[in-house]
């Protein structure tokens, strides 16, 4: 029995890696992660365009001799290789042009040159950041071992015809996507589950109570539509509550191979980061935080859910009373 059960798992493990190195996998949700990381990225550099030689110049507040001083590895970011005002200005507007290639097309060339200029804004001033830029940077790192450019972009139908080609063989290419690609969900999973595992530790959240003291520590504009709803008891409570056992479950209910289960939990999670626009305000986060939920689901779960849409939509163009008319064209003439 004992070699049974040897040879099963020894022919388990040997399936595991012949498909790890055979076929690429979550495309789909790679194609969307770059999409919503350059967005994130744009909305970094826009959102503040007026103000960028105060925040970022290298006469601003933050200026490049303290930057110098202060941050030990200066000489990683651009920004900080001189003080020209000329040289400043054209590194941010070209972090602006790659950050838009980079969302548009993809690529490893494009994903390295924004992933170095995003890296250089982000340190040339930290006081500016909302934590999302950690992710992102790790994301962005993984992202240059990946295909991220099979779906949504110029030239996907093409990638995706030479990667079919290469089905059933083994390749090293494809081993390290697939390694790359299992990092990056380990690392989304660890924040998850180490997040809610912190708000165990706090009062707040053992009390059901920290939705309703985030929401208010946080005066933003959409927020007068919505303090009503956020002094509701029994609103807030069931949502601190249901935040918390999201996170902490976050790795088993990834992990389970039941499709509806895994696209809740994600839908779940990225529903979560919605709300947080108009609540906090923490746009660029809840951007970064999003993108690597698309990142949760597989190839097959997009598909899933395409066709599932499929079908509602037929089912409720069957039900429309304009459908019957369509189907007995000689219902309109009576």
């Amino acid at each position: 029995m004992i070699r049974r059960l040897r040879e099963r798992l020894a022919a388990a493990v040997e399936a595991w890696l012949l498909g790890l190195s055979v076929r690429r996998n979550r495309l789909i949700g790679l194609s969307l992660l770059r999409i919503l990381l350059g967005t994130a990225a744009l909305e970094f550099y826009l959102s503040e365009y007026r103000r960028r030689e105060v925040l970022w110049g290298p006469e601003g507040y933050f200026d490049i001799t303290a930057f110098r001083g202060n941050v030990p590895l200066w000489w990683t970011s651009v920004y900080g290789w001189t003080d020209s005002s000329l040289l400043f200005e054209s590194v941010y507007h070209t972090g602006i042009v790659a950050a838009v290639a980079f969302t548009v097309c993809g690529g490893r060339t494009l994903t390295a040159l924004h992933g170095f200029l995003i890296w250089s804004v982000h340190l040339r001033n930290g006081y500016v950041l909302d934590h999302g830029h950690l992710l992102s940077r790790i994301l962005l790192l993984f992202l240059l071992l990946t295909t991220c450019d099979a779906y949504l972009s110029p030239w996907a139908s093409r990638r995706r015809a030479r990667l079919s080609d290469r089905v059933k063989r083994a390749r090293w290419g494809d081993a390290v996507h697939n390694c790359a690609v299992f990092l990056m969900v380990f690392q989304v999973c660890v924040v998850y589950c180490l997040s809610g595992l912190w708000k165990l530790l706090g009062d707040q959240w053992r009390e059901g109570t920290a939705v309703y003291y985030v929401v208010h520590a946080f005066e933003t504009p959409p927020l007068t539509l919505t303090s009503p709803l956020a002094s509701t008891t029994w609103i807030t409570v069931p949502l601190t509550y249901a935040t918390v056992v999201l996170e902490v479950a976050f790795p088993v209910l990834l992990a389970t191979r039941h499709p509806f289960v895994r696209g809740l939990t994600a839908l779940s999670a990225a529903a979560m980061h919605v709300g947080i626009v108009p609540l906090v305000g923490l746009l660029n986060f809840s951007l970064t935080m999003i993108a690597a939920d698309c990142l949760l689901l597989r190839d097959a779960d997009y598909r899933a859910g395409r066709s599932a849409l499929r079908r509602l939509s037929h089912g409720a163009g069957r039900m429309s009373p304009h459908a019957g008319a369509r189907r007995h064209p000689g219902l309109l003439r009576r």
